[in-house]
């Protein structure tokens, strides 16, 4: 039996509507793809909520059904009934820094309107600004979830999204917000140890499924203080120093780095591009120490 509050089915059915908003050579008009993304937000919102606890979309009617349902003391029978969208998105912005409620709730009246009124519940706004504006507030609640954009709608789709959100001049200071505030809030609940051992254990997953890069270095960690790490991938300048040795006495390498990807193992922050790292106001490059042989010129014995 499915919980009608189970952040899992939740997010499973966001998914499920965001397929059908963008169906690849689907033959939908914008409003009602556009219908159906809306949909998705709000199913998304009450899925970021119900992770915390089922309680926060729980409909307070005077007779307590819906909470009591949500705290697991009434079983079966009785239907359950959850907060508006509005509730939801309001919430939202108060639990999940920087979502915005006011351009969530105009997204939920735009597709009321189609539902319910003689209109087509489009805002003014051309198609690209509508969706720039709608990955911008989804991107928030993924993260909300610590999930990642790929595991909501897929890998073939991912460009397509994030040149939705280029087009959002403040998707990038929102986005870095968005990881920075979460990842102190996971911080704070492992310190305060308040977080249930479920949301713990997801926690704990986080770090483990990204890859590391050959290239790092030690980085006070922007959202929570604690020492992280900065990455990359190849080097763009050498220097050699015949007094930096390793502990073996192997001569080593001074390499400078492009910064691609920031990872924080206390607060599981992970800032994975370089415009999210420069918003964080980390390091555009960083140095460290390599084995010098990768990088000498062969002896080709001509002499």
């Amino acid at each position: 039996m499915i919980l009608p509050y189970d952040p899992e089915a939740l997010w499973l059915k966001s998914k499920m509507f965001l397929n059908r908003a963008m169906e690849p050579g689907s033959d939908r008009a914008f409003e009602e793809r556009s219908f159906w993304a809306a949909a998705a937000l709000e199913l998304l919102g009450k899925a970021a909520l119900a992770k915390i606890s089922p309680l926060l979309i729980a409909d307070p009617k005077e007779d307590g059904k819906n909470i009591l349902i949500a705290a697991g003391v009434l079983k079966g029978g009785g239907r359950f009934v959850s907060v508006s969208a509005a509730t939801v998105f309001r919430r939202c912005a108060r639990a999940f820094f920087p979502f915005d409620d006011d351009g969530a709730i105009r997204i939920a009246n735009g597709r009321n309107e189609y539902m319910h009124g003689p209109g087509s519940g489009l805002t003014p706004l051309p198609e690209e600004q509508w969706w720039a504006q709608y990955w911008s507030l989804a991107t928030t609640l993924v993260d909300a979830q610590d999930r990642k954009l790929v595991d909501l709608i897929g890998q073939s789709r991912v460009q397509i999204v994030e040149s939705y959100l280029a087009l959002n001049a403040k998707n990038i200071e929102s986005r870095t917000q968005s990881l920075i505030a979460r990842a102190k809030q996971r911080f704070d609940f492992e310190r305060e140890g308040s977080a249930p051992a479920k949301v713990q254990a997801d926690w704990a997953k986080i770090m483990k499924a990204d890859s590391q890069l050959p290239y790092k270095a030690e980085q006070q960690c922007p959202a929570c203080g604690s020492v992280g790490f900065i990455e990359g991938d190849e080097t763009v300048d050498v220097e050699f120093d015949y007094d930096n040795r390793d502990d073996d006495g192997a001569l080593l390498a001074r390499v400078t780095v492009p910064s691609e990807r920031f990872s924080c193992p206390a607060c599981r922050l992970v800032l994975d591009s370089f415009p999210l790292i420069e918003q964080a106001g980390l390091p555009d490059y960083f140095e460290t120490d390599d084995d010098a042989e990768e990088y000498m010129e062969p002896d080709y014995g001509n002499d």
